[in-house]
């Protein structure tokens, strides 16, 4: 018998909340992401399916430096995927490469004023193959692959890679305050000794 998501959700929840990370390479893209919203609130939404060409936006290196450790920025993947879309563009570690626009497809507003036609391109919704967001202390990622090909597997084992690191960093943290913990008891303890 299968785990439902009421049998499932609270405990995941409480999962990522405290610190835990959660991956969902997924065939099953709309069904992932319902869930997704459901148990975490992301806007994300099911958008396109297709083969393309994915890269790291630009803006989003030390999302990915930090959350996929060792997945090189500069790379390229291709593979086919279950798209998200209204995906905030802090949350985007793979978007569709972007094509070079045909001629005469800006719109009256780009040529009046370019500056603000840049930004509203970029608020545009965009295809997004992986996306991730911080929930409470953790973290969850959608990796919309349906083939899983190698570059996938090996952005999702740099995902689990940021989570050790992230699961090591808060171990430190915690032996550190515990070993001020007892150096501050013995300091106490020697102070009032001497009085």
């Amino acid at each position: 018998m299968a785990l439902s998501q009421a049998q499932l959700g609270p405990s995941l929840h409480s999962y990522v909340r405290g610190g835990g990370w959660l991956a969902l390479p997924t065939t099953e893209g709309p069904v992932a992401l319902a869930t997704l919203a459901r148990l975490f609130n992301v806007p994300w939404k099911a958008a396109d399916y297709g083969i393309r060409s994915w890269v790291v936006p630009p803006s989003n290196v030390d999302l990915l430096s930090g959350a996929f450790p060792g997945f090189a920025a500069s790379r390229s993947v291709v593979a086919k995927v279950c798209a998200c879309r209204s995906v905030p563009s802090g949350d985007r570690v793979l978007v569709a490469e972007p094509t070079l626009p045909t001629a005469g497809a800006t719109t009256i507003a780009d040529q009046a004023n370019p500056k603000d036609a840049k930004a509203a391109r970029e608020v545009r919704d965009c295809a997004v193959a992986v996306a991730s967001r911080a929930v409470g202390a953790g973290r969850v990622a959608y990796f919309g692959d349906v083939n899983c090909e190698p570059a996938t597997a090996e952005l999702v084992a740099s995902f689990c890679r940021g989570a050790l690191a992230a699961a090591e960093a808060s171990l430190a943290s915690d032996e550190a305050l515990a070993r001020a913990a007892t150096l501050k008891a013995e300091g106490n303890a020697a102070f009032a000794a001497q009085m």
